[in-house]
């Protein structure tokens, strides 16, 4: 089995006035949304998707 050799990131989001973006699963569990995203495409592509909603990503590479 071959290592993963990509950056992998976990993702959260925040509104534009600052609080947390919470979808329907996160809102129903009571947390924030998140993601863990594979690879700089990957990231690219959510971000592009997170501005395109209008709120901002928190990234942390893990």
């Amino acid at each position: 089995m071959a290592e993963n050799t990509q950056p992998t990131y976990v993702v959260t989001a925040t509104n534009a006035d600052g609080s947390a973006y919470q979808d329907r699963l996160s809102s129903a569990l009571g947390t924030t949304a998140s993601a863990t995203v594979h690879g700089s495409q990957d990231l690219a592509d959510r971000q592009a998707a997170a501005d395109q909603a209008g709120v901002t990503l928190n990234i942390h590479q893990a």
